[in-house]
């Protein structure tokens, strides 16, 4: 299955499509995340792919949590469900 999952990644790229979404978006991600970006295919760090994603994005909100890995909303599952529950009550979370 991970080999299908990172072909895939390689073959259908949405980064290009970011721009179309015209929803609000809350984006976590953990600064120790092994799996996006790709160390091999994309030499940058977990922040500054997030960050370049979320200005593609009108209405994004972006979370980033050190001493994190890939599962963000296991680690932090406080601090994400904190996040979502201040959107929902109509206060912007605090990123």
């Amino acid at each position: 299955m991970l080999d299908m999952t990172i072909s895939s990644m390689l073959k259908e790229q949405i980064f290009y499509a970011l721009k179309n979404i015209q929803q609000p978006v809350l984006v976590f991600f953990g600064e120790e995340d092994m799996l996006i970006p790709n160390r091999f295919l994309h030499p940058v760090s977990t922040s500054e792919i997030a960050r370049k994603a979320c200005k593609e994005i009108k209405q994004s909100f972006l979370f980033t949590y050190p001493q994190t890995g890939h599962f963000v909303q296991i680690e932090r599952a406080v601090e994400v469900n904190h996040a979502i529950q201040q959107y929902f009550k109509g206060q912007n979370p605090v990123t």
